[in-house]
């Protein structure tokens, strides 16, 4: 029982590490900006870079896992974030950041996708487990706007506090690879086959590659539409290719997709929430940036307490189902609000809400997309869910950029989104549980 309690400390700190680097990033941008005296537009491909790389890259890592194993992807995953983290926090060049920024994205898609196939393979009780490593990636949701502001005006000699807060992943990386390498026992590939469809490879990466460009980049937006073409010309060459790139039978399963429609508009929902409350709090309520970032507090401290609760919830369509409405909730509930009313009568329930129905979701998920997914295709389960999640986010931050000013609409049309997450979560069954879960 010790043993895999240490392995899921192993497998969690990539939530951690993700969490952190996320939101950390974000917070000492304009830092880095002004440091290399470069525009905003050209400074925010320190983020996009990563996101593009990490998205573009989240099924192949999850195939990978597949046919070589996940003990040796993680592994290999933990190396890549932690050498380009090193490279990082030494250099002083913007450009190469940049590329290091890509190398990081794939380590970043590893991180993301083989923990979630290793718990499959050694855990029954995959609810516990999930909630352990979502609580995990909600402390750092809580940690890493905390650590970015410290780093943020930080210098030490040669080290800008941005270098520091990139080289801090480093300690945490070797404890992974530590504990990794001795505690997480020997997965064997679960797909005997080594061919890889190397035409519909290409298609997805490059069709991803253009949506996420399309998403993250307001100019180029041209890009969305043939990365769709793309996308859908693979999947029709999926039907014919001996070893596809990842296997449409998957969506089969009801519960597989109706827990990915649920995950998919729930990150379009949270997402889009979480940058509608940044200019509501601001704008609207007249809060400054360092109050506004203390008044959404609740949503990652909650987060934190429902990821653990979510573990006790063993019916897969509750689970699915409270996630989702509490978000919808939450959503109605920041909707009606009127800017006057007292923060600790109105705001903070609504955050409160908010961060429940986060933890709870994570939780719910992770454990019905895998649990409905063959053993053996655990790491493609993972790759798709994190990549419908990624998108989604994406997504929810395009939708509602045109409603910052009016957050009711905004708040409404997330809301309409969620509902459809509802619907979707009524579908979940437990029977459909697979054998070898």
């Amino acid at each position: 029982m010790k043993k895999h309690w240490l392995i899921l400390v192993a497998v969690g700190l990539a939530d951690l590490l993700g969490a952190i680097d996320t939101t950390g990033v974000n917070i000492i941008l304009p830092k880095i900006t002004s440091n290399f005296n470069v525009s905003v537009s050209l400074s925010q491909w320190v983020v996009t870079a990563h996101v593009l790389a990490m998205v573009s890259t989240l099924m192949i890592a999850g195939k990978v896992c597949d046919l070589i194993g996940a003990k040796k992807t993680y592994i290999f995953g933990l190396i890549l974030f932690g050498l380009s983290s090193l490279f990082i926090g030494f250099l002083n060049s913007f450009y190469l950041i940049i590329i290091s920024r890509v190398l990081q994205g794939v380590g970043t898609a590893i991180l993301y996708a083989a923990p979630l196939s290793i718990i499959a393979h050694l855990w029954k009780n995959r609810e516990k487990a999930f909630s352990v490593t979502a609580m995990f990636f909600s402390a750092g949701l809580v940690v890493g706007p905390v650590l970015g502001g410290l780093f943020a005006n930080l210098k030490i000699s040669y080290f800008e506090g941005w270098h520091l807060l990139f080289l801090l992943n480093i300690p945490i990386v070797l404890a992974a690879i530590i504990i990794s390498k001795f505690k997480i026992p020997k997965i064997e590939p679960a797909q005997k086959d080594k061919a890889v469809d190397y035409f519909g490879t290409i298609l997805m990466v490059v069709g991803l590659f253009m949506i996420v460009l399309g998403l993250t980049t307001p100019s180029l937006k041209i890009f969305i539409l043939p990365g769709i073409i793309s996308l859908v010309v693979m999947i029709i060459t999926l039907r014919f290719a001996k070893f596809p790139a990842f296997d449409l039978k998957l969506f089969k399963n009801r519960n597989f997709t109706s827990s990915n429609i649920v995950s998919f508009t729930a990150m379009i929902s949270v997402s889009g929430l979480s940058l509608m409350n940044t200019f509501f709090l601001q704008e609207r309520v007249g809060f400054n940036p360092f109050v506004a970032g203390l008044a959404l507090l609740p949503v990652p401290l909650f987060m934190v307490i429902f990821a653990g609760i979510g573990g006790f919830i063993k019916n897969w369509r509750l689970s699915n189902f409270l996630s989702i409405t509490l978000l919808f909730t939450s959503l109605i509930f920041l909707a009606i609000i009127k800017p006057e009313l007292s923060y600790f009568r109105g705001l903070m329930f609504a955050y409160i809400i908010a961060g429940a129905g986060g933890g709870l979701l994570i939780t719910a998920i992770f454990t019905t997309v895998l649990g409905s997914a063959p053993k053996e295709k655990s790491g493609e389960a993972s790759g798709i869910l994190n990549t419908l999640q990624s998108i989604g986010s994406l997504m929810g931050i395009a939708i509602v950029s045109g409603f910052i000013i009016n957050t009711f609409t905004g708040y409404l049309i997330l809301a309409s989104i969620a509902a459809v997450g509802i619907i979707a979560s009524l579908f979940v069954n437990n029977k459909e549980r697979l054998k070898n879960v």
